[in-house]
């Protein structure tokens, strides 16, 4: 019997392709003893599809990710009543299987496991994630992984090692603003001052309120030998620094007017 349910509800979700209805011949059908009514079948297999439709407005793609909710695991003291199937299906739940897979090793219908889920979801237990999403999440958390990597090799005076992992931790996460800093200064100490310009400038394009880029930018100015370029890029800066990095620019400025008042300096193409 609950083959045959499955059979139609299955049927009966079908939107699209090509159907052919082939009639079967009297003596090849199977007798049984089994007394059903077709139209309750119908009938049976259409509340199912109104409850899936349902369902699919809270889960519109089982490719999704669900994880436990923070708000969730932040209550304390709070007991839960759960029945067997919610347990099974909070004990499949890693982090990193979709809802297609919970269904699976669940070996329950996808019905009752989706229907499940989405009972968790409203209580709060729950919450589901886009792949996509879940992807992007997943390469910041590791591009991080890379960046401390990559400043204890620097601390260590490593600047070799540190360039990689922070080209690895940009590779992942191209915005990433703090890698890019980091690796403009690991050029500059390496002396490569246009490549690490570059860092400094991709910083500006994602942040051009960001006075560190501007601080940074000003140093390897200064070593290409532009002077005047240095300063406009500073008092540039320093329309959003604040605190010790508003009063180093500050300073910096003030040296470098110093520096321009004693010598002929003349501007460099950069």
């Amino acid at each position: 019997m609950k083959l045959a349910l499955d059979r139609m509800f299955y049927i009966l979700q079908l939107k699209e392709g090509n159907f052919t209805f082939t009639e079967i011949e009297e003596q090849k059908i199977l007798e049984t003893d089994l007394e059903f009514s077709t139209q309750d079948f119908i009938l049976e297999s259409s509340r199912k599809i109104d409850e899936w439709s349902e369902i699919t407005k809270k889960i519109p793609d089982f490719s999704f990710v669900p994880s436990l909710s923070d708000e969730w695991l932040k209550r304390e003291n709070e007991t839960l009543s759960l029945d067997a199937l919610e347990w099974k299906i909070l004990s499949l739940i890693d982090g990193n299987r979709n809802i297609s897979e919970i269904i699976s090793l669940s070996k329950e219908s996808a019905l009752k496991v989706a229907r499940k889920i989405c009972d968790l979801i409203e209580r709060g237990i729950l919450k589901i994630k886009e792949v996509k999403k879940f992807e992007e999440e997943v390469k910041k958390k590791k591009a991080q992984e890379f960046f401390i990597k990559a400043r204890e090799f620097a601390k260590n005076g490593q600047y070799l090692e540190a360039e990689t992992f922070l080209l690895r931790a940009l590779s992942l996460n191209p915005d990433f603003l703090m890698a890019h800093l980091a690796l403009g200064d690991i050029y500059y100490i390496q002396k490569k001052y246009r490549l690490a310009a570059q860092e400094y400038y991709e910083v500006m394009k994602r942040d051009p309120d960001n006075p560190l880029s501007y601080y940074g930018l000003a140093f390897v100015r200064i070593k290409l030998g532009d002077i005047l370029g240095a300063i406009q890029i500073i008092e540039k800066g320093l329309k959003n620094a604040t605190g010790k990095m508003k009063e180093e620019m500050e300073n910096m400025v003030s040296i470098l007017r110093k520096l321009v008042l004693m010598t002929d300096t003349k501007r460099s193409i950069f």
